[in-house]
């Protein structure tokens, strides 16, 4: 509109009907295979517990923060080498690592804090990765247009305790966790596996299922990156340029969201905002004060160029 082309404006899509309805239903084909997290569900006695446990720490621990990393992007670089590093290690291992985005490690490395701030630092994790099932899904969202209804899954990685009970999986241990469990999980049948599960849990528990073991440290991380939201915030056409600008007027420095109910603060979550012209992440973290102090911890012992996982 800006640009005074509302000819390029694509239609939204989805408005009067659901076109999610169908996926996962029991008319859908694909979902009814089984999603490869199944064995991994809490169900009866286990999911009551775990479900107290959550609710216990929700209401007597309190000490939760939301504040903002600024990640340089030197030090992301430096867990990617340290990861594919400790990888050759293993075993004599010669094979080509795997691929680590540079989500993959951001939420590696918060995961591993997070676990290693606890009093039990060798407990089990269970790590949501939120994506986006519009690209995944076949089909229903192939309509040129705009979907403007949310349709997110987690990708779920399930990290075992530690094997000495003490010192949790390093951050390049439990990146290719991520890793794997993103390229397992995200194919167009994984994806309405997963939406009939959910349906499933939903019809006769009322709640989302639950995944991994009742004593699990439960994470989540959402990456915004793609999504392209300080790419698509661009006033170009309506800036008036200064003299002492510099860069593109009208572009979007920075952007922040945050929940809407004041009930209470999530806990162990992470929202990756996306980088900055430098390649350096913006993220936003709804942390306990312990692992608040143990990422400062790690930013004063800091040094550029060496290697560190946390």
């Amino acid at each position: 509109m800006l640009n005074e082309h509302p000819d390029q404006i694509p239609p939204v899509l989805g408005a009067k009907n659901d076109v999610a309805a169908s996926i996962g239903s029991s008319d859908d084909d694909k979902a009814q295979g089984p999603h490869v997290l199944e064995q991994w569900r809490l169900r009866g006695l286990s999911l009551v517990v775990m479900v107290l446990r959550l609710a216990w720490d929700l209401f007597t621990r309190r000490n939760v923060h939301i504040r903002t990393i600024y990640l340089p992007a030197a030090f992301i670089a430096g867990l990617r080498q340290a990861a594919y590093a400790e990888y050759y290690k293993e075993d004599g291992n010669e094979t080509k690592p795997p691929f680590l985005s540079d989500g993959d490690l951001i939420t590696a490395w918060v995961s591993h804090i997070i676990l290693s701030s606890q009093a039990k630092k060798g407990r089990p994790a269970v790590i949501h990765n939120i994506f986006d099932a519009r690209g995944r899904i076949k089909g229903p969202f192939s309509a040129p247009g705009v979907h403007l209804q949310n349709l997110i899954l987690p990708a779920v990685a399930i990290v075992p305790a530690a094997p000495d009970g003490e010192t949790p999986f390093s951050v390049g241990q439990i990146a290719c966790r991520i890793r794997q469990a993103i390229l397992e999980q995200t194919t167009d049948e994984q994806a309405r596996r997963l939406i009939r599960v959910f349906r499933e849990s939903f019809s006769s528990t009322k709640m989302m299922p639950f995944f991994g073991t009742v004593n699990s440290t439960v994470t989540a991380c959402t990456n915004w990156s793609k999504a392209g939201f300080r790419e698509a915030a661009h006033f170009g056409p309506a800036a008036q340029p200064s003299d002492g600008s510099s860069g593109s007027p009208g572009a979007c420095v920075s952007y922040a969201g945050s929940s809407l109910t004041n009930k209470y603060i999530p806990r162990d979550i992470l929202l990756i905002y996306g980088k900055d012209d430098s390649r350096n992440y913006l993220i936003n973290g709804y942390l306990r004060d312990e692992t608040w102090e143990l990422i400062q911890k790690t930013f004063d012992s800091y040094q550029p160029g060496a290697n560190e996982e946390s």
